[in-house]
């Protein structure tokens, strides 16, 4: 069987779909990989900074600047490690 049609088809349909996500967080000053961060952090609140890097393969830099930006905006919350109040990963719950 040739799978080459819905190979294709399947492309269109992603690219599609991506274009319509951008539109959208470009509405709310956001890139892609704060998206991927709200839906991780959405469906799973209260993991760690680290975690998510494990999750998403984002370097931690990436993931520090988007998780900032989206407590700037009030999008996550960051709740600090209760053992260990230096610890930069924190937990992150989701706002909205």
């Amino acid at each position: 069987m040739d799978y080459s049609i819905l190979t294709g088809f399947s492309i269109r349909y992603l690219m599609t779909k991506k274009r319509s996500l951008n539109e959208i967080l470009k509405g709310n000053d956001l890139n892609t990989i704060d998206g991927v961060l709200l839906v991780i952090v959405g469906k799973h609140p209260g993991l760690g900074q680290e975690k998510i890097g494990d999750i998403t393969l984002f370097d931690g830099a990436s993931i520090a600047r988007s998780l900032k930006r989206l407590e700037k905006g009030e999008l996550v919350e960051r709740k600090v490690h209760p053992m260990n109040h230096r610890k930069k990963s924190g937990q992150f719950d989701f706002q909205r």
